[in-house]
């Protein structure tokens, strides 16, 4: 899977609903979105959360997505958007907007702006960007690629995909400066590259890849029609916002449901097939109990004229030992029954 393409990975996510294709798409991605949601969220749940409702959204909209050169463009503009929704259901955010918009009317901006000054403006105005400089910033920047690689995704030489790159920085720079942000364009370019992209907490891939692929019905349908809602009032928003948050609850609930049912039925299926290995070995052990039971028998019938008290004892004690070979059969078979009715049962939850 590494060395194919996004557009070959999401066309066997299409056609055949590969999980292995879409979790490479996942692994490939998920700094850039974590990242881009943290950022503007400053917490790293509900970042998770944002990261997972992209990738939701990713896995409906895959069909469409096949054919574009750059999915980067795509995904961070996604998570983008969710994560501003996001922002606006919560009042704290109102101050920390206050806040930066007083530092911006300062006329005392400082000479060289630090990350955490660009940090709360950075996607949004990669968001005014045309697609090809948004692009061109998204491929240098956030997935670390040369001008070579670059050259090769974008369809054009090396040396143009770099002139692109210094020109959508440039025009950045120009968009940093109207909100009072001062910084060279070799300084910025320093900064995104260094902190724009931090690295996901571990294990959420795996559990993006399981919720995507099980319960994107629902939840992503409601995902795109919330980025589809810029121009909706700030109530319908909200409305549109605490839906798709209690949907995604409802998929991830539902997924490890489904997970936990899966692991049961894989644990009693064990239990079973240790039963099962148990009553073999004691059905064995049983046959060759009868067969020596059958020896002792004969022998027995040749000593009546001169039996023997050893010889009994031997053959009662043969006795008891089959005996108590056959209650052991009859309780594994009894359990075996039981674990084998447990998993119809979950099976079928």
């Amino acid at each position: 899977m590494d060395n194919q393409t996004d557009q070959q990975l999401l066309r066997a996510y299409v056609s055949h609903r590969s999980e292995a294709a879409f979790t490479e798409l996942v692994h490939r991605y998920i700094d850039l979105v974590y990242s881009t949601a943290r950022r503007l969220l400053g917490d790293a749940f509900r970042a998770e959360d944002v990261t997972q409702a992209t990738f939701m959204a990713l896995a409906q909209n895959a069909k469409s997505l096949a054919n574009r050169a750059v999915l980067s463009g795509w995904l961070h503009t996604t998570a983008h958007h969710l994560a501003i929704k996001t922002i606006r259901t919560d009042a704290r955010r109102q101050q920390r907007e206050k806040e930066v918009a007083t530092m911006n009317e300062s006329t005392h901006a400082p000479a060289a702006a630090s990350w955490q000054e660009i940090a709360p403006h950075l996607d949004a105005l990669i968001g005014k960007l045309a697609e090809s400089e948004r692009d061109a910033i998204l491929l240098r920047y956030f997935e670390k690629k040369s001008a070579v690689e670059m050259a090769a995704s974008l369809g054009i030489s090396a040396d143009a995909a770099q002139k692109r790159v210094n020109r959508a920085v440039e025009k950045l720079r120009n968009l940093f400066s109207k909100h009072g942000i001062n910084i060279g364009a070799g300084g910025l370019g320093i900064l995104i590259s260094t902190h724009a992209v931090q690295t996901a907490p571990a294990g959420l891939a795996l559990t993006i890849s399981s919720v995507a692929l099980a319960g994107t019905a629902a939840t992503t349908s409601t995902l795109i029609t919330a980025t589809k809602t810029m121009a909706m009032t700030t109530l319908q928003k909200t409305l549109v916002t605490t839906t798709v948050a209690v949907l995604a609850g409802v998929g991830l609930y539902e997924a490890k449901q489904v997970h936990n049912a899966r692991a049961e039925v894989q644990t009693l299926r064990q239990q079973q097939a240790l039963l099962e290995e148990q009553v073999q070995r004691l059905e064995n052990d049983f046959a060759a109990a009868t067969n020596r039971l059958s020896n002792l028998l004969a022998e027995n019938t040749s000593l009546k004229s001169n039996p023997e008290r050893n010889e009994l004892l031997k053959l009662r004690g043969e006795v008891t030992r089959l005996r108590s070979l056959e209650k052991d059969i009859n309780a594994l078979q009894k359990s075996s029954k039981s674990i084998g009715f447990r998993i119809g049962r979950v099976a079928t939850e």
